[in-house]
């Protein structure tokens, strides 16, 4: 059969096989390079995951999530009282930073073993208070004054 199909098309034919089999090695590199970059967000993800498998952890987590919420329903009563309007008596800006604080406590506070719980000096103890995890990466930090849209 390839004696009756000529020289040029024999290697128009192979030279297609070759065309498609590179377009095939690139295909599965960029595949090999999309794995890789999955495998490593995965790696990160598995490094940044808690462990409640420490009850004492488990329990410093919960706490802080449990004042977070009285103090979320303690500011809506506030908000309810006016207490946050123009010449009220509290700042809604202060009253969210405790919210934060207690948010980022209980983050930190899982990945932190609970032997070195209550032994952070002061500089530690606020930087538990100031560091807030990226913990999607869609986040962004806007200045209380800031127009956001």
């Amino acid at each position: 059969m390839l004696e009756t199909l000529g020289i040029n098309t024999i290697v128009a034919l192979l030279s297609g096989l070759v065309g498609y089999v590179l377009a095939i090695q690139r295909d599965i590199r960029q595949h090999e390079r999309q794995l890789e970059s999955e495998l490593r967000l995965t790696q990160t993800l598995r490094s940044s995951m808690t462990n409640f498998e420490d009850q004492q952890t488990k329990t410093t987590v919960i706490s802080q999530l449990e004042e977070l919420t009285w103090h979320v329903k303690e500011i809506i009563s506030e908000i309810n009282e006016g207490a946050y309007d123009p010449g009220g008596r509290l700042s809604y800006q202060v009253g969210l930073s405790h919210l934060m604080d207690h948010l980022v406590r209980s983050w930190h506070f899982s990945k932190i073993p609970y032997d070195k719980h209550g032994s952070f000096t002061t500089d530690e103890w606020q930087a538990l208070n100031i560091s807030i995890p990226k913990l999607n990466g869609d986040y962004r930090l806007v200045e209380p004054d800031e127009d956001v849209i």
